[in-house]
């Protein structure tokens, strides 16, 4: 049986994802000015939501470290740790290879137009701007290159702790049993 366009999308396996999805705006390109305040007040609510809620999650993490006084708690709380923290510099060391892969074509393009091996220069993020000015082209390459990473590092800091989180919720578990 052959799905018509958008039937594979609307039964009923898919209808949470729809419905999560158009909360946060990513539903069949939502335009209208009162769903974008919708969804940017929606996304909001979240956003203040987890912060109150990660730092009682961080608080209640170091409340276990410091009222965990016996050695052998100690020890699994440290070995659980010491495995989020390699985690966390391999997510890091991926995410930041990932940057440099992605930023390295557009500096080498930058690099060949300067000594004339090309005509054009491109940007990290295909956007359109003035050829032949090349200080705006300087200016947005710098700030793509400057978003990427801030973005990378939020991307890595809210992974990481979420790895972490869960890696202390093993070891909680692990002094339990």
């Amino acid at each position: 049986m052959l799905l018509k366009d958008k039937d594979y999308i609307d039964n009923e396996y898919y209808a949470h994802n729809r419905r999560f999805f158009r909360v946060i705006g990513l539903w069949e390109y939502q335009t209208s000015l009162k769903k974008l305040v919708y969804v940017c007040t929606i996304n909001f609510m979240i956003v203040i939501g987890l912060y109150q809620q990660m730092k009682k999650i961080l608080y209640h993490i170091k409340h276990d470290w410091d009222e965990l006084v016996n050695k052998p708690e100690l020890i699994i709380l440290k070995k659980y740790a010491y495995v989020s923290r390699l985690y966390t510099v391999t997510i890091a060391v991926c995410f930041y290879l990932y940057i440099a892969f992605l930023v390295f074509p557009s500096l080498l393009s930058n690099f060949r137009y300067i000594f004339g091996a090309i005509r054009e220069t491109e940007l990290v993020l295909p956007i359109t701007f003035n050829v032949k000015n090349q200080m705006r082209y300087y200016l947005e390459l710098s700030l793509q290159c400057i978003n990427i990473s801030v973005l990378c590092t939020v991307g890595v800091a809210n992974y990481s702790m979420f790895i972490a989180v869960i890696q202390h919720a093993c070891a909680l578990f692990n002094i339990i049993m």
